[in-house]
């Protein structure tokens, strides 16, 4: 198929572009950032290929997290923790709360 964006990959489900990221990146590197960055309950069997890759992992994840996780294409790299609100008012308009949020940046789209 030639070369093509991790992005066209994953909406076409060619998997192999996925393997290859990984082994690019390397699989302890891939692991640690799932694990320590996404926040995805890993377990040793899942340091491979297919789990990370492919996301066949040991217990599964969480749809809020995959999502999360896979947001972060369309934001450029950008990883912002889920949130259902982002401020309540009382029944005259005031804001009684404002959800404070920090975007982090776990990787460099382009060195």
């Amino acid at each position: 198929m030639g070369l093509m964006s991790v992005n066209y990959a994953i909406e076409h489900s060619i998997n192999t572009v996925a393997v290859k990221a990984l082994l690019d990146v390397g699989i302890e590197n891939s692991f640690e950032f799932c694990k320590n960055k996404l926040g995805f309950n890993l377990k040793g069997d899942d340091k491979n290929e297919a789990p990370l890759a492919l996301g066949q992992l040991t217990d599964g994840e969480s749809l809020l997290n995959v999502t999360n996780a896979y947001s972060m294409l369309a934001n450029g790299g950008t990883l912002a923790k889920p949130r259902s609100y982002y401020y309540v008012t009382d029944n005259y308009g005031n804001i009684l709360y404002e959800y404070k949020y920090k975007n982090e940046y776990p990787f460099i789209e382009r060195l």
